[in-house]
């Protein structure tokens, strides 16, 4: 989940076929990304598709490199931390996975 680039990367892993990384025993991966996506729309991009499937048991996040241009780094760690700690109350099962912010 997160920005541009996920995005991008799950349209090219379809292209090639690869949509679910070949992982063994019937592992589905879901790639939500969103153009621009910053850490405003955290929660409501990860709760949508949610409520309609099965909890993740990981969620792999490339996120901040657009706040960072639009926010105080003040404003986007007290963002990084209420979605964190939102996350670890909705879906306290997860592992969460951060990719450094480019």
């Amino acid at each position: 989940m997160g920005d541009s680039i996920p995005l991008w990367a799950g349209v090219r892993a379809r292209y090639r076929s690869t949509e679910h990384l070949n992982f063994p025993g019937g592992v589905t991966v879901a790639w939500w990304g969103v153009r621009g996506m910053g850490w405003y729309d955290f929660i409501h991009q990860m709760q949508l598709p949610v409520l309609f499937r099965s909890p993740p048991k990981v969620i792999v996040l490339h996120l901040g490199g657009n706040d960072l241009v639009q926010h105080s780094l003040k404003v986007v760690f007290k963002l990084v931390q209420e979605s964190v700690e939102y996350l670890a109350t909705a879906l306290p099962d997860v592992v969460l996975l951060w990719v450094n912010i480019l």
